[in-house]
């Protein structure tokens, strides 16, 4: 469209477009190419939305704690509205379309006042914004433009708070300042409600008349793994694949009896191994919120690739976890080799 800024700012979300454009073409025509609001619509338009509201959410996030308070989530709604609907940042919102007038009437005033066209407000744009809305200038606006203004000019960010103070209920600024605090990763709970009582019951001697098998979860190269119960308890049933020789049976018993070595929360736990031939089986516990893999797959490729979409605490959280688990298991003279998505099960 002879175009000619350079990076792609956002994708086109209209089914069989292709268009690849920066924030002004998008604004210029390609707009008109938008579909409903509220997450409906093709699979490319719900992926567009996701990757710009974490590409904002990030650029947004100056700290770098892994969340946003309050003016910075205004200041993202602003950049979703820009482009898309504020029904997609916000999907519980009764009156989106209302919200989204709103946020473009600040953001059209900013423009407005701004003459020299540097993206914010100097003190004399603002003191003539102020003289024009309100008809005088609050004695204290000195004060606070140097504290959201620290390099000479007012930003969006800035000048929300700004306003928020000067319509504050009581009629004064407000006093709570508006800074994050970082996270402590030392405070971060790693083993509570999160986690299920470790499991404490075993099964001294096995007898295949006892499982029953509901629901086959997944066929491997080495084993089949079913959804069962054992004298009524629920519990998961491990059985290798016929194609496996007796030697390999064997060894993937073995394994699972190293396994049972280890007793720690975060370690799935071994309930029995039976290597009586015909009746090959692991019991462990059941653990009902899958793995981690089916997590990710939620995500595409490029978002994968930019960042990690799991939220900064349980990234943390979960890292500990893994640490606390492999410590047990080398602790018991056993070693994990096999350590990935799919090794990695939630308890909810």
């Amino acid at each position: 469209d002879n175009c000619g800024r350079l990076g792609r700012e956002f994708v086109c979300p209209h089914p069989g477009c292709r268009f690849d454009v920066c924030g002004h073409c998008w604004q210029e025509g390609l707009q008109a190419h938008i579909v409903p609001p509220g997450g409906l619509g093709p699979k490319r338009k719900r992926e567009a939305v996701r990757e710009l509201i974490r590409d904002a959410f990030t650029k947004l996030d100056l700290e770098d704690v892994g969340y946003l308070h309050y003016f910075e989530y205004i200041a993202l709604a602003f950049v979703v509205c820009r482009f898309t609907h504020y029904a997609d940042v916000a999907h519980d919102c009764k009156a989106p379309a209302v919200a989204k007038m709103a946020l473009m009437s600040i953001s059209r005033q900013l423009i407005q006042h701004d003459s020299n066209k540097k993206g914010g407000l100097d003190w004399e744009e603002l003191t003539r914004f102020l003289v024009l809305t309100f008809n005088n200038v609050p004695p204290a606006t000195r004060v606070h433009f140097q504290k959201l203004a620290p390099h000479g000019a007012l930003r969006l960010k800035g000048f929300v708070q700004l306003l928020y103070l000067l319509m504050h209920p009581n009629g004064k600024y407000a006093t709570v300042p508006m800074i994050k605090p970082r996270v402590q990763v030392q405070d971060i709970v790693v083993r509570g409600a999160e986690h299920p009582t470790p499991v404490t019951w075993r099964i001294a001697v096995f007898d295949i008349r006892f499982l029953q098998k509901h629901v086959k979860l997944e066929e491997g190269t080495q084993w089949t793994t079913w959804k069962a119960t054992y004298e009524g308890q629920l519990c998961i049933a491990k059985i290798p694949v016929v194609t496996l020789s007796d030697r390999e049976k064997q060894l993937l018993l073995r394994s699972a009896a190293i396994h049972a070595r280890v007793h720690h929360p975060c370690v799935e736990t071994v309930l029995t191994v039976s290597t009586e031939p015909g009746s090959e089986v692991v019991l462990t516990e059941y653990i009902p919120g899958g793995n981690l893999q089916v997590l990710y797959r939620k995500y595409t490729a490029p978002i994968l690739t930019r960042s990690n979409p799991f939220p900064r605490k349980l990234q943390w959280r979960l890292a500990r976890e893994l640490a606390d688990a492999l410590l047990a298991c080398h602790e018991k003279g056993v070693m994990h080799r096999d350590i990935c998505c799919r090794s990695w099960r939630r308890v909810k």
